[in-house]
């Protein structure tokens, strides 16, 4: 009679995993794929935890910066790499979730502080100068100061024609006034945008942001070449 044991064990290590707006996932782990197919398991392990095909994840392996893994071995890269995988995707995944549930709130005051701020660059722009403009131009934060202008004087006036239906106190002569300049106003602000976002051959391509969000880097360079600079 004989009797054996083998001490391995899956190694100690960590893996990244990045969610992008275009539903694809991209892992990155310290390990190395000797040709037993530790790269094909990672993706396997996440695309099965978020619920997604092979092909949505690309993994990539091999560099110094990439999270700490250990070195493989027949009886640990497997069982070392499929937890951290499991764990990170597990992670980025309840991330996600809990910006759905709760919303992007840094994100949503970067987006504020760079939509408050109004430059020279902004102000020559306005006056048919070619200047470099940042992640959002002139003309689109002068577009998300009115629709957020609007958005206010619509709801006050529908809130004062509402009453006025039921107290005459608050029956107001311009109210209804208010209410309908601003709706056409608004109206012409919706045309213009959907114009410049659905067929105007030059700025079109910015729905690609609006949908996927993500734009081609030529075209940012182009139309807002300050931005890239910034994101750097």
């Amino acid at each position: 009679m004989a009797f054996h044991t083998w001490g391995g064990a899956g190694h100690d290590s960590e893996c990244d995993v990045t969610i992008n707006p275009d539903g694809s996932v991209e892992a990155k782990i310290g390990s190395q794929d000797l040709g037993t197919g530790t790269r094909t398991t990672i993706g396997i392990v996440i695309a099965e935890t978020l619920g997604l095909p092979l092909e949505a994840v690309k993994v990539e392996l091999g560099k110094n910066s990439y999270p700490m893994s250990g070195p493989s071995g027949g009886s640990t890269t497997i069982g070392g790499v499929s937890v951290s995988s499991r764990f990170a995707a597990t992670e980025a995944l309840n991330a996600l979730l809990a910006v759905v549930a709760l919303g992007d709130r840094r994100g949503l005051r970067a987006t504020t502080r760079e939509l408050d701020v109004f430059d020279a660059d902004d102000r020559r722009w306005l006056l048919g100068r070619h200047v470099r403009q940042g992640r959002f131009n002139a003309g689109q934060k002068l577009n998300a100061a009115f629709t957020a202008a609007f958005a206010v004087l619509l709801a006050v006036s529908g809130v004062l024609l509402w009453l006025g239906e039921r107290d005459t106190r608050f029956r107001l002569d311009s109210t209804i006034v208010l209410h309908d300049v601003v709706a056409y106003l608004s109206v012409a602000l919706l045309a213009g945008h959907l114009y410049l976002a659905v067929i105007h051959p030059s700025t079109r391509h910015a729905l690609r942001g609006m949908t996927v969000g993500t734009v081609r880097e030529d075209w940012a360079r182009e139309h807002h070449a300050k931005w890239p600079t910034d994101a750097q």
